[in-house]
């Protein structure tokens, strides 16, 4: 059954993910459709602010999603609710998971009702949201920075990134940023507090990066947080440290041409072994229970301006596939983030 009301357009809008190879960006088709009905224990929502996530090029490689909406997290206003509790109310405005769609409906319990009013609402797609958890629970639970310790970021203007250099400075290290452009690297150590950042893009190879990086770490890296992979990460072997913590967060150069293909990097284990090292994997849902831990804490530091957040906002529905592209040519700073 559909349903269409006066407040809303006769019809719902709709990126749907139609093929996928390994190798290939994946492709979308925009549909419209009829609005859906809420379900008992339902809730219908409009978008506000749809998420734009580097890793739906990740989720590419298996065919989960093929043929439906492309996923992503949503800012989003509630218009019909048949939540039982009457705990989600119609007008609220919530976080759900609802994907490239103008017009969603989920499970009411699913929703997290959005009740701070003293922060952007955009901010719990970003540093109140995965990419939060992601820097916080990553660097500080599995990094364990100390002071004076030594903390290099890849893909450090990034969602993610941009919070972790942060939150490495808060911790008392010293803390290098790698990006893309001069602007970026300008912008994380004038306001983002980074001591010092490298433009990748400026060398040829990862031999070359290395060089860099140990110029400005002759002390070598204690903490390195990954949010790219490739030949950046390549670079850091041979520089870090005894009880060293690699956190693996993204690997976003290998998520074009597909994460498993084999492309053949230098053999680094001899370096984990010698250095004692530990690589570890964060993963967002493992830390989902513990994101009151988190909320409560960002929020003092942003409230106490100890910490920003950046976030690239792009208008119009029809701009979300572009958008996507944009976080793979390095066209963002902080979020990406599509307002529809």
């Amino acid at each position: 059954s559909t349903q269409s009301t006066g407040t809303m357009s006769e019809l719902n809008k709709q990126w749907i993910r139609v093929k996928q190879d390994n190798g290939d960006d994946i492709v979308h088709e925009f549909v419209t459709g009829p609005i859906p009905v809420p379900k008992e224990g339902e809730i219908l929502v409009k978008a506000l602010y749809v998420s734009v996530e580097p890793h739906s090029k990740m989720s590419a490689l298996n065919n989960e999603f093929i043929n439906k909406v492309e996923p992503a997290r949503v800012v989003a206003e509630v218009l019909e609710s048949k939540d039982p509790s009457g705990f989600v109310k119609k007008g609220q405005l919530v976080n759900v998971e609802t994907g490239w769609q103008l017009y969603g409906t989920c499970s009411a319990r699913e929703a997290t009702i959005i009740k701070d009013k003293t922060l952007s609402v955009t901010t719990t797609l970003g540093i109140l949201g995965i990419p939060g958890i992601l820097a916080f629970f990553g660097l500080l639970k599995l990094g364990k920075p100390k002071v004076g310790e030594v903390v290099v970021v890849s893909g450090s203007a990034g969602a993610v990134g941009s919070i972790v250099v942060q939150l490495a400075r808060i911790k008392g290290c010293y803390v290098v940023g790698i990006a893309g452009s001069q602007k970026k690297i300008d912008y994380l150590c004038k306001e983002l507090g980074c001591n010092v950042g490298i433009v990748y893009k400026n060398y040829k190879n990862s031999k070359e990066i290395t060089e860099a990086i140990s110029k400005v770490c002759p002390n070598g890296i204690d903490i390195y947080y990954d949010n790219v992979g490739g030949i950046i990460t390549d670079a850091i072997w041979e520089l870090i440290n005894i009880n060293a913590r690699i956190i693996i967060c993204g690997q976003i150069s290998h998520y074009k041409e597909g994460i498993n293909t084999s492309v053949n990097g230098p053999r680094f284990l001899h370096h984990v072994l010698a250095k004692r090292a530990i690589i570890r994997g964060v993963w967002a849902k493992d830390w989902i229970a513990k994101t009151p831990e988190m909320m409560v804490v960002i929020k003092r530091w942003l409230l106490e301006d100890k910490i920003k957040y950046s976030e690239t906002i792009i208008e119009g529905f029809e701009n979300l596939p572009k958008a996507l592209a944009d976080i793979f040519e390095g066209l963002n700073t902080g979020k990406m983030i599509v307002k529809v």
